[in-house]
């Protein structure tokens, strides 16, 4: 499968780890996460899902 987004995704996985662990272990004034960035990582998850699906042929 050639898909250009695809050479996204180590990013997305990365961006996804670090809300992940902001969200889990982080307290105090820089432990929130902006509501742009949470809306960002919700369209690329949805695109990940997206393209998984799509090479998995269950679309």
């Amino acid at each position: 499968m050639d898909e250009p987004a695809l050479e996204k995704l180590p990013i997305f996985l990365r961006r996804a780890y670090i809300l992940k662990a902001v969200a889990d272990y982080e307290t105090g004034a820089n432990s929130n996460i902006l509501p742009d960035k949470a809306d960002e990582a919700i369209k690329e998850a949805h695109t990940f899902i997206t393209l998984t699906c799509k090479a998995l042929g269950t679309e």
